[in-house]
Protein backbone atom coordinates (compact mmCIF):
# COMPACT_ATOMS: atom_id res chain seq x y z
CA UNK A 1 0.00 0.00 0.00
CA UNK A 2 1.34 3.43 -0.96
CA UNK A 3 0.03 6.28 1.17
CA UNK A 4 -1.00 9.36 -0.78
CA UNK A 5 -2.22 7.61 -3.90
CA UNK A 6 -5.88 8.19 -4.86
CA UNK A 7 -6.95 4.61 -4.26
CA UNK A 8 -4.45 3.85 -1.44
CA UNK A 9 -2.64 1.23 -3.46
CA UNK A 10 0.48 1.13 -5.63
CA UNK A 11 -1.22 2.18 -8.87
CA UNK A 12 -1.19 5.93 -9.44
CA UNK A 13 -3.09 5.87 -12.74
CA UNK A 14 -6.87 6.10 -12.49
CA UNK A 15 -7.59 6.90 -16.11
CA UNK A 16 -5.81 6.11 -19.34
CA UNK A 17 -5.41 7.96 -22.60
CA UNK A 18 -8.65 8.55 -24.51
CA UNK A 19 -9.56 5.73 -26.86
CA UNK A 20 -11.52 8.31 -28.83
CA UNK A 21 -12.31 11.98 -28.21
CA UNK A 22 -13.84 14.93 -30.02
CA UNK A 23 -15.04 18.14 -28.43
CA UNK A 24 -17.07 19.55 -31.34
CA UNK A 25 -17.99 19.06 -34.98
CA UNK A 26 -20.04 16.40 -36.74
CA UNK A 27 -19.94 12.83 -35.50
CA UNK A 28 -18.46 10.23 -37.87
CA UNK A 29 -20.87 8.40 -40.17
CA UNK A 30 -22.81 5.36 -39.02
CA UNK A 31 -20.67 2.23 -39.26
CA UNK A 32 -17.41 4.04 -38.48
CA UNK A 33 -15.13 2.12 -36.09
CA UNK A 34 -13.68 4.61 -33.62
CA UNK A 35 -11.29 2.23 -31.87
CA UNK A 36 -10.68 -1.49 -31.53
CA UNK A 37 -8.02 -3.58 -29.90
CA UNK A 38 -6.67 -5.26 -26.80
CA UNK A 39 -8.23 -3.84 -23.66
CA UNK A 40 -7.19 -5.29 -20.33
CA UNK A 41 -5.93 -4.01 -16.99
CA UNK A 42 -8.83 -1.55 -16.91
CA UNK A 43 -12.13 -2.64 -15.35
CA UNK A 44 -14.28 -0.02 -17.04
CA UNK A 45 -14.72 2.72 -19.62
CA UNK A 46 -15.81 6.26 -18.88
CA UNK A 47 -18.10 7.46 -21.67
CA UNK A 48 -19.36 10.97 -22.44
CA UNK A 49 -21.83 11.55 -25.28
CA UNK A 50 -23.09 15.13 -25.38
CA UNK A 51 -24.65 16.12 -28.71
CA UNK A 52 -25.01 19.80 -29.53
CA UNK A 53 -27.20 19.00 -32.51
CA UNK A 54 -29.03 15.91 -33.72
CA UNK A 55 -28.21 12.66 -31.96
CA UNK A 56 -26.14 9.51 -32.15
CA UNK A 57 -25.87 5.93 -30.95
CA UNK A 58 -22.57 4.51 -29.71
CA UNK A 59 -21.89 0.76 -29.89
CA UNK A 60 -19.51 -1.06 -27.53
CA UNK A 61 -18.72 -4.68 -28.43
CA UNK A 62 -16.61 -7.03 -26.32
CA UNK A 63 -14.70 -10.13 -27.48
CA UNK A 64 -12.53 -12.81 -25.94
CA UNK A 65 -10.18 -13.22 -28.91
CA UNK A 66 -7.95 -11.07 -31.12
CA UNK A 67 -9.92 -11.94 -34.27
CA UNK A 68 -13.01 -10.52 -32.58
CA UNK A 69 -15.13 -13.51 -33.50
CA UNK A 70 -16.20 -14.66 -30.03
CA UNK A 71 -18.46 -11.96 -28.66
CA UNK A 72 -19.28 -11.59 -24.96
CA UNK A 73 -21.12 -8.28 -25.03
CA UNK A 74 -22.87 -5.98 -27.49
CA UNK A 75 -24.43 -2.78 -26.16
CA UNK A 76 -25.65 0.49 -27.67
CA UNK A 77 -26.16 3.87 -26.01
CA UNK A 78 -28.38 6.65 -27.33
CA UNK A 79 -28.04 10.40 -26.79
CA UNK A 80 -29.94 13.37 -28.22
CA UNK A 81 -29.38 17.12 -28.33
CA UNK A 82 -31.71 17.36 -25.31
CA UNK A 83 -30.26 14.49 -23.27
CA UNK A 84 -26.64 13.38 -23.08
CA UNK A 85 -24.94 10.37 -21.50
CA UNK A 86 -22.12 10.29 -18.95
CA UNK A 87 -21.46 6.86 -17.47
CA UNK A 88 -19.08 4.08 -16.52
CA UNK A 89 -19.31 0.85 -18.49
CA UNK A 90 -17.87 -2.43 -17.22
CA UNK A 91 -15.55 -4.02 -19.78
CA UNK A 92 -16.51 -7.62 -20.53
CA UNK A 93 -13.73 -8.97 -22.71
CA UNK A 94 -10.03 -8.65 -23.44
CA UNK A 95 -10.80 -7.01 -26.80
CA UNK A 96 -13.16 -4.13 -27.48
CA UNK A 97 -14.60 -2.34 -30.47
CA UNK A 98 -16.12 1.16 -30.31
CA UNK A 99 -18.21 2.30 -33.26
CA UNK A 100 -20.95 4.67 -34.37
CA UNK A 101 -24.00 2.49 -34.92
CA UNK A 102 -26.36 5.33 -35.88
CA UNK A 103 -26.31 9.11 -36.27
CA UNK A 104 -28.89 11.66 -37.39
CA UNK A 105 -28.34 13.34 -40.76
CA UNK A 106 -30.89 16.18 -40.66
CA UNK A 107 -29.72 17.89 -38.60
CA UNK A 108 -26.31 16.26 -38.62
CA UNK A 109 -25.38 14.72 -35.29
CA UNK A 110 -22.61 16.80 -33.77
CA UNK A 111 -21.02 17.49 -30.41
CA UNK A 112 -18.79 16.03 -27.71
CA UNK A 113 -17.81 12.35 -27.55
CA UNK A 114 -15.10 10.86 -25.35
CA UNK A 115 -14.30 7.28 -24.29
CA UNK A 116 -11.57 6.85 -21.65
CA UNK A 117 -10.18 3.82 -19.75
CA UNK A 118 -10.97 3.98 -16.04
CA UNK A 119 -10.16 2.00 -12.90
CA UNK A 120 -13.44 2.98 -11.21
CA UNK A 121 -15.97 0.20 -10.56
CA UNK A 122 -18.87 0.29 -12.96
CA UNK A 123 -21.11 -2.66 -11.95
CA UNK A 124 -22.15 -3.03 -15.64
CA UNK A 125 -23.48 0.54 -16.09
CA UNK A 126 -23.26 3.49 -13.70
CA UNK A 127 -24.48 6.98 -14.50
CA UNK A 128 -21.99 9.66 -13.40
CA UNK A 129 -24.50 12.49 -13.04
CA UNK A 130 -26.35 14.17 -10.20
CA UNK A 131 -30.07 13.39 -9.76
CA UNK A 132 -32.08 14.93 -12.58
CA UNK A 133 -35.34 16.85 -12.27
CA UNK A 134 -38.14 18.49 -14.22
CA UNK A 135 -39.97 21.05 -12.08
CA UNK A 136 -42.99 22.92 -13.42
CA UNK A 137 -44.70 25.46 -11.13
CA UNK A 138 -48.10 26.62 -12.37
CA UNK A 139 -46.86 26.04 -15.91
CA UNK A 140 -49.30 27.38 -18.48
CA UNK A 141 -50.07 25.29 -21.56
CA UNK A 142 -52.13 26.89 -24.31
CA UNK A 143 -55.32 25.40 -25.68
CA UNK A 144 -54.49 22.26 -27.66
CA UNK A 145 -50.74 22.80 -27.16
CA UNK A 146 -48.04 20.26 -26.27
CA UNK A 147 -45.17 20.84 -23.83
CA UNK A 148 -42.09 18.60 -24.04
CA UNK A 149 -39.62 18.41 -21.14
CA UNK A 150 -36.40 16.39 -20.86
CA UNK A 151 -33.76 15.34 -18.34
CA UNK A 152 -30.40 16.88 -19.21
CA UNK A 153 -28.66 13.51 -18.68
CA UNK A 154 -29.65 9.87 -18.92
CA UNK A 155 -30.12 8.22 -15.51
CA UNK A 156 -30.57 4.71 -14.18
CA UNK A 157 -32.55 3.93 -11.04
CA UNK A 158 -35.93 5.12 -9.80
CA UNK A 159 -38.18 7.96 -10.92
CA UNK A 160 -40.71 9.77 -8.75
CA UNK A 161 -43.52 11.71 -10.41
CA UNK A 162 -45.61 14.12 -8.35
CA UNK A 163 -48.60 16.12 -9.59
CA UNK A 164 -49.53 18.90 -7.16
CA UNK A 165 -52.23 20.72 -9.10
CA UNK A 166 -53.99 20.84 -12.47
CA UNK A 167 -56.37 23.60 -13.49
CA UNK A 168 -58.93 23.22 -14.86
CA UNK A 169 -59.43 19.59 -13.82
CA UNK A 170 -59.24 16.86 -16.46
CA UNK A 171 -57.45 19.17 -18.92
CA UNK A 172 -53.98 17.65 -19.34
CA UNK A 173 -52.79 14.33 -20.79
CA UNK A 174 -49.32 13.14 -19.75
CA UNK A 175 -46.91 10.69 -21.38
CA UNK A 176 -43.47 9.66 -20.17
CA UNK A 177 -41.54 7.88 -22.89
CA UNK A 178 -38.07 6.67 -23.83
CA UNK A 179 -36.56 8.15 -26.97
CA UNK A 180 -34.16 6.89 -29.62
CA UNK A 181 -31.01 8.77 -30.62
CA UNK A 182 -33.15 10.52 -33.25
CA UNK A 183 -35.71 11.72 -30.69
CA UNK A 184 -38.45 9.30 -31.76
CA UNK A 185 -40.62 7.60 -29.13
CA UNK A 186 -39.40 4.05 -28.51
CA UNK A 187 -41.23 2.82 -25.38
CA UNK A 188 -43.86 4.19 -23.03
CA UNK A 189 -43.31 4.39 -19.26
CA UNK A 190 -46.81 5.73 -18.64
CA UNK A 191 -49.56 7.27 -20.75
CA UNK A 192 -52.30 8.93 -18.69
CA UNK A 193 -55.30 10.30 -20.56
CA UNK A 194 -55.99 12.61 -17.61
CA UNK A 195 -53.67 13.59 -14.75
CA UNK A 196 -55.00 14.55 -11.35
CA UNK A 197 -53.59 16.72 -8.58
CA UNK A 198 -52.30 14.64 -5.67
CA UNK A 199 -50.74 11.90 -7.81
CA UNK A 200 -47.46 10.49 -6.47
CA UNK A 201 -46.01 7.57 -8.42
CA UNK A 202 -42.67 5.77 -8.80
CA UNK A 203 -41.19 4.06 -11.85
CA UNK A 204 -37.93 2.35 -12.76
CA UNK A 205 -35.66 4.29 -15.11
CA UNK A 206 -33.69 2.58 -17.88
CA UNK A 207 -30.55 4.14 -19.43
CA UNK A 208 -32.27 5.87 -22.35
CA UNK A 209 -33.26 9.50 -23.03
CA UNK A 210 -36.58 10.39 -21.36
CA UNK A 211 -39.31 12.77 -22.51
CA UNK A 212 -42.20 14.04 -20.36
CA UNK A 213 -44.93 15.20 -22.74
CA UNK A 214 -47.90 17.22 -21.47
CA UNK A 215 -50.84 17.92 -23.78
CA UNK A 216 -53.68 20.35 -23.11
CA UNK A 217 -56.70 18.52 -24.48
CA UNK A 218 -59.14 21.42 -23.96
CA UNK A 219 -60.03 24.61 -25.84
CA UNK A 220 -58.76 26.94 -23.11
CA UNK A 221 -55.40 27.52 -21.43
CA UNK A 222 -54.52 25.18 -18.54
CA UNK A 223 -51.89 25.16 -15.78
CA UNK A 224 -50.03 22.33 -14.11
CA UNK A 225 -47.67 22.04 -11.14
CA UNK A 226 -45.65 18.85 -11.33
CA UNK A 227 -42.22 17.39 -10.56
CA UNK A 228 -40.33 14.46 -12.06
CA UNK A 229 -37.13 13.55 -10.22
CA UNK A 230 -34.59 10.73 -10.47
CA UNK A 231 -33.19 8.80 -7.54
CA UNK A 232 -30.49 6.88 -9.34
CA UNK A 233 -27.85 4.51 -8.05
CA UNK A 234 -25.14 6.04 -5.89
CA UNK A 235 -27.28 8.94 -4.64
Amino acid sequence: MTIGHPDWDSNVIWRGKDLYAQSSGDYPAAGTVLWEGYYTGWPSLQVLINPSAGGMQLAIKSYTDSTMSIGVGDDTFDATSNTGQLFLYESRGAYLQLSISAVTTSPAGAGHLAVTPSRAAANEYRALVTPQSIILNAQSIGAGDTLNEYFRWVVLGQLQWIVTAVSPADSIKATLQYLTYAGAAEAIVFDDAVILGGANETYNALPFPLNLQLVNTTTAAATVTTTLISQQQGW
